[in-house]
């Protein structure tokens, strides 16, 4: 017992010895002195808190570092010292630092340099006049900015902080990278020496010569050129942008897809695609949307939107031919001989000719004042939007359905495959094939092919109906005005007694019902009503009294209203035969005026100027 009391009071005593012993030695190597090395001459001054002045090829070691400068004032006594040109810190075989003044404190180990600081690391170079390196923590911090050369990167920022263990700097306040591609502007920055990404925390803005990209949040890896942005954040280029809730993007690839209220818009034709998932090529370029995806063509106070599973649209190059006018004096000046094709519009007399494409071979024939309009191949980039399953299309003056779809900016048509259906006032136009011309957002001309058949509700259980091969209808303002029928035409129309003056629906009273077969017929309409039928070749038809047969029965070969599936609103373009998408839709309807606006204005003019 009283072994175990000496051995339990023996470990009492060598215990906090132990203990002592090792604080004291933590201690002796946080504040290890400064010794001196080196100096061509020392001399001991009595003023200014006393110190020794070392002169020439001045060199002192502190722990693991080497200071080598031409002169020096060393406070001993408070382990301290300022050195004076060419002032150089080596530490370790890796961290290099340069300047032409610095105070080191050899306590807290803080290093400050100025004037012409230069910090060299094995993976940059940071030039500032102002620097404090903390050699506890190898941190260096800069106040009044600085310039870093990173492999093919050049930074810049008034604020700084360097953490060379970790081999990472957080710049603030007018952060710049400049790469060989492109030029970083951020307002809070974190980037990585080792891995070359750069992380935003702020309004940050990357300019290249084939784009611009905005985000307040995401990163960007320098190497591979590929980024990650979110927070209204968008891409940028002469003819699209690109905009969501999170946007991915690879460079080198031309490659952008963006997640969650995704939104591209050409900003030359004024389309719109809309989806939670979105991709987009930079050359060739073209995009694609789904989930939720819908396509807007931009008009000011009625646009179209038209929703389908999948959307792509593609920026094709084709040559037109463009009408110029030129005189014949101005080609003499150029060609003796000029062969061209061209309309003849006045002679030397102002007589008008008749329109024909002649050719011409000057100045045979022609006086010199000639006006001819020339035909010239001129290339011209247009776009092509492609719906894919379950399309439907709202607008306020016609609606349509089908299974998938092409428009076309050139000719500015629209092309309906796999049961189309158009609906116009209260007619309701079906084929094979429809091909719609458009014009300023509006239906002016529709082609229909295979099983043509319009059919025009009169009073929900009357319906005026129209059948042929082929079918050419003509708009105007949106009203259905004229039907060219070719092939098999057929029509049953209900003859309205014209004897009142009343034109309401509900109050309509029909004397009988006209059935009409012909091979061709010319169709004219006013305020949605048959007007007259020119037949081809004539045909009397036969007029039925109204109760011979019942009204179910009044019906041509393959009539179907389908009245239940047209979009009343714009949110019915989402429903498809009982299925509809999820509650959960986040596309946003209302194209506001300002989206275009900003077109070839802000964002563009931004890839043209120069921020600093």
């Amino acid at each position: 017992m009283k072994q175990f009391v000496f051995g339990l009071l023996l470990f009492s005593v060598i215990l906090p010895l132990q203990f002592f012993a090792q604080v004291k030695n933590q201690e002796k190597k946080e504040s290890s002195e400064i010794e001196i090395l080196n100096a061509e001459y020392l001399e001991y001054v009595e003023v200014h808190g006393n110190f020794q002045k070392l002169v020439g090829n001045v060199v002192f070691k502190h722990d693991n570092a080497l200071l080598y400068c031409d002169t020096a004032h060393f406070y001993k006594d408070n382990n301290s010292l300022i050195a004076f040109s060419n002032v150089y810190i080596r530490q370790g075989d890796s961290l290099h630092m340069y300047g032409n003044w610095l105070k080191y404190d050899g306590k807290t180990k803080i290093a400050k340099f100025r004037k012409k600081v230069k910090l060299v690391d094995k993976e940059l170079t940071l030039f500032t006049d102002s620097l404090d390196f903390d050699r506890n923590t190898n941190i260096g911090k800069y106040e009044h900015g600085a310039s870093i050369i990173d492999n093919e990167n050049d930074l810049a920022s008034k604020v700084g902080y360097y953490y060379s263990d970790k081999k990472l700097m957080f710049f603030k306040d007018s952060v710049v990278l400049i790469n060989p591609q492109y030029t970083m502007y951020s307002d809070t920055l974190k980037y990585h020496t080792g891995t070359e990404i750069a992380y935003f925390y702020g309004p940050t803005r990357i300019v290249s010569d084939s784009n611009l990209i905005y985000c307040e949040n995401g990163w960007y890896d320098t190497k591979k050129d590929i980024s990650r942005f979110s927070k209204n954040a968008f891409l940028q280029s002469p003819t699209q942008k690109l905009s969501g809730d999170s946007l991915y993007y690879d460079r080198k690839l031309g490659f952008g897809e963006g997640l969650k209220n995704v939104e591209i818009i050409d900003t030359t034709e004024k389309l719109i695609l809309r989806g939670n998932i979105g991709h987009y090529f930079q050359s060739p370029e073209r995009s694609m949307m789904t989930d939720s995806a819908v396509f807007i063509n931009y008009s000011e106070g009625d646009s179209l939107y038209l929703h389908a599973d999948t959307l792509r649209m593609h920026t094709f190059n084709d040559t037109i031919k463009q009408k110029r006018f030129i005189n014949v004096a101005d080609s003499l000046r150029l060609s003796d001989s000029l062969l061209v094709n061209a309309e003849l519009l006045t002679d030397s007399l102002g007589r008008k000719r008749t329109s024909r494409e002649i050719r011409v071979w000057y100045p045979i024939g022609l006086p010199t004042d000639t006006v001819v309009a020339v035909y010239v191949d001129t290339a011209m980039d247009f776009k092509m939007v492609r719906g894919f399953y379950r399309v439907k299309m709202y607008k306020s003056d016609f609606q349509g359905k089908c299974d998938s779809l092409v428009y076309s900016t050139m000719d500015s048509t629209m092309k309906l495959y796999h049961d189309p259906i158009l609906w116009s006032d209260n007619n309701q136009l079906t084929a094979e094939f429809i091909e719609m011309l458009t014009g300023n957002n509006t239906i002016k001309e529709v082609m229909m092919r295979n099983k043509a058949m319009i059919i025009a509700d009169q009073d929900s259980i009357r319906f005026n109906q129209i059948k042929g091969r082929e079918m050419k209808g003509f708009f105007n303002k949106s009203d259905l005005r004229r039907i060219d029928v070719s092939q098999n035409s057929q029509v049953i129309y209900f003859i309205e007694d014209d004897s009142g003056d009343t034109t309401d629906l509900e109050e309509k009273e029909f004397i009988g019902v006209n059935y009409v077969e012909s091979s061709k017929m010319i169709i004219h309409l006013e305020d949605g009503e048959v007007s007259r039928i020119h037949f081809i070749p004539a045909s009397d038809g036969r007029v039925m009294p109204l109760d011979e047969k019942p009204a179910s029965e009044q019906r041509l070969e393959g009539f179907a209203w389908r009245i239940e599936h047209r979009p009343k609103k714009l949110a019915d373009i989402f429903l498809w035969e009982g299925f509809s998408i999820s509650d959960k839709l986040v596309i946003k309807f209302e194209t506001k005026e300002e989206d275009i606006e900003q077109i070839d204005k802000d964002e563009t003019e931004i890839l043209e100027e120069e921020i600093f």
